[in-house]
């Protein structure tokens, strides 16, 4: 396998999710959080982690490889060799849909 032929999608986290969603600030999204009873101590505990996870995958792959989910589509796919869906549950039923005959990790 042509490792330059891989393309990492990784998922988006809630935080980042509610931020943009949002458009709050950090402390601004910590406060929605706590005014609505959520942990946001366990949101950004996993934010933190799945943003370890690409920057260690980012020692291994060119910045070029990793396609943001919202920008995933059929093209990017297409000539690759594997797309590894990082993420959870939801994200790796999620990036199957969008290819075709791709392998997906």
């Amino acid at each position: 396998m042509n490792l330059s032929k891989v393309i990492i999608v990784p998922k988006i986290t809630t935080y980042e999710f509610d931020r943009k969603f949002y458009g709050l600030t950090h402390d601004e999204l910590i406060a929605k959080y706590m005014r609505e009873g959520v942990n946001p101590e366990k949101i950004i505990r996993d934010h933190e982690s799945h943003t370890q996870s690409v920057l260690e995958l980012k020692k291994f792959f060119h910045e070029s490889q990793f396609v943001h989910r919202d920008q995933f589509t059929r093209e990017p796919a297409t000539n690759a060799d594997l797309v590894i869906a990082l993420g959870g549950d939801d994200h790796f039923q999620y990036v199957p849909h969008v290819i075709d005959d791709t392998l997906v990790m």
